[in-house]
Parts: C-alpha cells; structure tokens; sequence
C-alpha cells in the first residue's frame, strides 16, 4: 500500500502468469485507461466473484480514491492475518478472499469478511 502510494499504480499477477507482451499497452489505453481498477471475473462456480491471479489499479491520487482504498484494505488485512502468532492462523492469506472482500466492502460501504478465510479475530475487526 505505501509502494502504491508513492508510484500511483500496482500490478498484481499470480506467479503462474506468462506475459507474452507488455499489459500495459492494453491498460494504458482506452477504455481500461481511464478505469481505477482493472478486475478479472473469476470462473462461474467460484466462491468468489473476482479472481486475484491479475488486477490492476491506478490512480491512487487523492486519499479518497477507491482504488486506493481497496489496496489499502488488502495490505492491511493481508498484514493483519501474517502478524498473527502461527499458531493462531487457520490458513494463510487467501489474496483472492483479501481482495474480495475489499471489493465487496467497497460496494456496501461496510466492513465484510465473508469471503475470508482467516483467523476469527482478524475478521473481527475487519
């Protein structure tokens, strides 16, 4: 979140992506140019509506930018589950359910955990 604060822009790609070309002549150009955040629909029968394997934002700018608050979420949330001592996680940081759930934060204007899979105490105090 502080890197992306600073560039303006984050590219979050899976470790089993192959670039063929450069992504950002697609997402520099219009339409996805003048979009905050650039999501890939995850498969029909998923838990989760958005899949975390490739997302992109821009535009942090102003404090009150969604983007912004959205990767700012993931990272604190993300950071909240690693911080736990080990015995106490259940399961590692999910990105899919982290970024989920920002999303879905985002679009009630609620705090929401449902999708994820933590420690009860960090989604507590989601």
């Amino acid at each position: 979140a502080l890197f992306y604060r600073q560039v303006g822009g984050l590219l979050f790609l899976d470790t089993d992506f192959a670039l063929l070309r450069d992504p950002y002549t697609q997402l520099k150009a219009p339409p996805l140019s003048r979009a905050s955040l650039v999501l890939m629909p995850d498969l029909r029968g998923s838990a989760t509506p958005v899949n975390a394997g490739l997302w992109y934002a821009q535009g942090a700018g102003a404090p009150s930018s969604a983007a912004r608050w959205v990767v700012e979420q993931v990272a604190r949330r993300t950071e909240a589950v690693i911080r736990l001592p080990t015995p106490r996680k259940q399961l590692p940081p999910y990105d899919q359910a982290m970024l989920n759930d920002a999303l879905a934060s985002a679009s009630r204007g609620v705090s929401t955990a449902s999708y994820m899979c933590t420690h009860p105490r960090v989604a507590a105090s989601s």
